[in-house]
């Protein structure tokens, strides 16, 4: 039977989408038909050029730091600040 469901490829499976137009036409094996296409497709799309990290990327570079950074605990499976003796 044609046409069944087949799950989605794990992530390091799918193919990614060219980066710019001009790798279109190598993809689909037509330069003209890859036009037609994007043309039809970006007829009402506003497109954003994005250059560097984004957001998502830099908060988790952040947090990464931030991690390496922390002071290492005694007793790892200890909640901070559950073994400190302090003035009472």
């Amino acid at each position: 039977r044609s046409g069944r469901f087949l799950p989605p490829a794990p992530p390091s499976r799918r193919p990614t989408p060219p980066s710019t137009f001009e790798e279109w036409g190598a993809i689909l094996g037509d330069e003209v038909m890859a036009a037609a296409l994007l043309d039809r497709l970006l007829h009402h799309c506003h497109i954003v050029n994005i250059r560097g990290n984004s957001y998502r990327m830099r908060l988790r570079a952040d947090l990464a730091q931030a991690l390496h950074q922390a002071p290492a605990r005694k007793n790892p499976g200890e909640p901070p600040g559950s073994g400190e003796a302090g003035p009472r």
